[in-house]
């Protein structure tokens, strides 16, 4: 059993590509078409997308599209063409054609640079010259397209007007743009227009990065806001949660002398997440309401997983927790609603932007963007980058994201990938950073024991990696120590001084007789988050989940809303110093 004092919670999920497609972004049409007075976008559908994605996509309703297009409702395939009605409000705001924006290189000039005259994304840039980028080389005088602006409005034309309101400056809201959000997302959300945005942030053109931040001027209303408002406090909440077979713990285990039980339930980890649910369910805690505990089975295969299902009463059901196992997360998604308030802790690549899901756990890009803000802040853009990862397909995905990230928005010049140890760097006169992402064990001890035993001069080397090291059994502390590295994790770490945690784990041992493992922590903390917005916000919490800013006894939480989805964004960066951890950001 591993030291709980030195254990941080640090779990990384990956949804195959399947599932992403379900999480992409839909773009609104720029092909507009008129039929008997009436203007509709033509949508070209895409695989995985569906009726009803389209649909939150354009904020129409599904009949709505269904009334345009009767075929539709028998199947749609990729390639087809849905006519979407647009609404004489949007009518003024996109009933435009477009002008293409170019550029000439000039000596010296590269995609970083160029996407920064422009305020576009690199991205864009490599997509809309996709063909003079082919040899993977920008020349001078090659003639690039750098953005696609709206022309002006044909007013000669019938179109209805949008009433201006009247602002009042001391009512500003100084918004950030989140990742997949487009200027028209952000003006149909504020009750504005596009072009009122670009004017009154001077923007050179419709195009707004991840990060940027936008005035918008009152009044509007923010829809989002105006749902959250308390409401009455809830007698009890009733929770469905997926979790392992229980009845797989046969009573001949919970008999047996040699105590296989309790070793079953300490290495099933799964299991502990269920038991830590009752166990709150039954402790004499000071809740503001009854958290009514429903298990739901996962099964050994989908016929097992529907047969438990069947069994559930759904009418009763607010919550879903889980599935804790990414391969049932199939089996789960078509029971999933905007009638529940879905939480899981699958740490997705992508957040689905058409589920109403609660993401809990912030995921390894969060971890990554908060290491590279922080090298960007501390760090010259000259010295060497080395990112470390083994030859595990994950790995060298965060490490290929990792390096766009820091050459692509953060502009370094040396960021250099590294899969053998020999090939980080040893003898060091001046400053560089090693930034290492594998989570396997016997690697991590190789990598301490390379850099704290070859570089002369530690003071030079900075040194990042995942929080899963401070567990492992077989690392040398004493390199570590000596390294004094940057620990990139995300939103849960569990502090033994803590009371409530000490309190919870004396009586989980009292009860089960082992440690609580990491899952059985998710649910301590999850149980503690709902009582806390429950709290706070009565029965509308499943309104207000991104106003409530949680910091928890292990676990913080910072929710965004991107799309129908919730994701947390808390990741945080300490330091190993005196064998103490300390937050530096």
């Amino acid at each position: 059993m591993k030291n709980i004092s030195q254990a941080f919670c640090i779990l990384i999920f990956f949804v195959s590509n399947v599932f992403i497609l379900n999480a992409q972004q839909i773009s609104i049409s720029n092909e507009v078409i008129e039929e008997k007075g009436m203007k509709f976008y033509v949508h070209t559908v895409e695989r995985g997308q569906t009726i009803y994605s389209i649909a939150k996509t354009y904020k129409v309703s599904i009949d709505d599209i269904y009334a345009y297009n009767e075929w539709a409702k028998e199947k749609i395939k990729p390639d087809d063409k849905l006519k979407i009605p647009i609404s004489k409000s949007e009518i003024a705001e996109y009933r435009v054609s477009y002008d293409t924006i170019y550029h000439i290189v000039k000596p010296k000039e590269t995609l970083y640079s160029i996407s920064n005259q422009y305020n576009v994304d690199i991205e864009d840039l490599r997509n809309w010259n996709a063909k003079i980028l082919s040899s993977g080389i920008l020349k001078i005088n090659d003639t690039i397209i750098v953005g696609i602006n709206p022309k002006k409005v044909d007013t000669t034309s019938p179109i209805v007007k949008i009433q201006e309101n009247k602002i009042d400056s001391s009512k500003n809201i100084n918004y950030e743009v989140k990742e997949g959000e487009t200027l028209y997302f952000i003006a149909k959300n504020f009750n504005t227009s596009v072009d009122s945005i670009v004017k009154w942030n001077q923007l050179p053109s419709y195009f707004v990065k991840t990060g940027q931040q936008l005035i918008i001027k009152q009044p509007v209303e923010n829809t989002a806001v105006s749902k959250c408002k308390k409401g009455r406090m809830p007698l009890d909440v009733t929770i469905a949660a997926f979790v392992p077979a229980i009845d797989e713990v046969t009573p001949d285990m919970l008999t047996s002398n040699s105590n296989i039980a309790v070793n079953y339930i300490s290495g099933f980890d799964y299991i502990q997440f269920y038991e830590a649910l009752l166990l709150l369910e039954n402790m004499q805690n000071d809740y503001v309401t009854s958290f009514n505990i429903i298990p739901i089975p996962q099964g050994k295969n989908k016929k097992e997983f529907d047969k438990n299902v069947s069994k559930i009463n759904w009418q009763d059901v607010d919550i879903v927790l889980g599935p804790l196992d990414e391969d049932f997360l199939p089996f789960t998604l078509p029971l999933i609603s905007e009638k529940y308030l879905w939480i899981h802790y699958l740490q997705k690549l992508n957040v689905d932007t058409m589920l109403p899901e609660v993401q809990f756990l912030s995921n390894i890009t969060e971890e990554l963007n908060k290491v590279a803000e922080y090298i960007s802040k501390s760090i010259n853009t000259e010295i060497p980058v080395y990112i470390y990862h083994t030859s595990d397909s994950i790995e060298r995905y965060n490490a290929q994201y990792l390096k766009n990230i820091l050459i692509n928005k953060y502009g370094f010049k040396n960021v250099i990938f590294s899969n053998t140890i020999s090939s980080l760097p040893t003898k060091i006169t001046n400053q560089a950073v090693v930034i290492a992402l594998t989570i396997d064990e016997p690697t991590a001890g190789n990598i301490v024991r390379h850099l704290g035993t070859s570089i002369t001069n530690l003071d030079f080397l900075t040194f990042f990696c995942p929080s899963s090291w401070l567990y492992f059994d077989n690392l040398d502390f004493y390199f570590l120590n000596k390294i004094s590295p940057y620990i990139m994790f995300n939103n849960c770490y569990i502090d033994k001084n803590n009371i409530e945690i000490n309190q919870f784990i004396n009586e989980f041992i009292k009860t089960y007789n082992t440690f609580p493992s990491l899952y059985a922590f998710y649910a301590f903390e999850t149980i503690n988050f709902l009582n806390e917005l429950i709290s706070e916000y009565g029965a509308n919490y499943k309104n207000c989940i991104t106003h409530l800013d949680y910091i928890g006894t292990v676990c913080n939480c910072n929710f965004e809303s991107i799309g129908n989805a919730k994701a947390n964004k808390a990741a945080k960066i300490g330091r190993i110093k005196d064998y103490k951890l300390e937050i530096v950001y």
